[in-house]
């Protein structure tokens, strides 16, 4: 509800928004037995608020004007093209750099391969997410690539986690 009369005040609501979207997997955490201040739920929820600013950010590059249609306030408004580009970069790599040093992080809870897999996933999410810098002639094609690669990203982390609870792989 907060998050829905935020995306009417302000173009930044995808920040709160994201604080909000990292509660659920708290919640269901806890609902399974556990403590809600464990750090093997606190960084997964961390990583994906993380991820949940470039994600909506990425759909407003793709498909902003129909927010501004509907007379909600964008970030298209707020930044020059260069800039938001620049901005939404910054938190492409930050959800990177959170994903390379989640398996440090976690380690002891979050076993190989997946560890690795999460590094692995989180540099190709780096590395192509600097085509926000550079977009070529078709940025919306550009847009478009790094909110999969984004969306790819969190998919394949949660996967991992999955995985490794369910001890998959462990004999690789």
């Amino acid at each position: 509800m907060l998050y829905t009369y935020l995306k009417r005040v302000t173009a930044f609501a995808a920040v709160p928004g994201a604080v909000i979207g990292a509660i659920p997997p708290v919640v269901g955490y806890v609902a399974a037995g556990g403590s809600p201040t464990d750090g093997r739920i606190l960084l997964p929820a961390f990583l994906l608020g993380i991820w949940q600013v470039p994600h909506f950010w990425l759909l407003l590059l793709l498909i902003g004007e129909q927010y501004a249609r509907a007379g909600l306030p964008t970030l298209t408004r707020v930044f020059a093209p260069l800039q938001l580009r620049r901005v939404t970069f910054m938190w492409v790599l930050a959800a990177a750099v959170a994903g390379a040093v989640f398996p440090v992080v976690m380690q002891g809870f979050i076993r190989l391969p997946w560890s690795l897999l999460i590094v692995a996933v989180s540099i190709w999410l780096g590395v192509g997410g600097a085509t926000l810098l550079y977009p070529g002639r078709d940025e919306r094609t550009a847009f478009r690539k790094v909110f999969i690669r984004i969306n790819l990203f969190a998919l394949i982390v949660v996967f991992c986690l999955v995985a490794d609870a369910l001890r998959l792989g462990q004999f690789l």
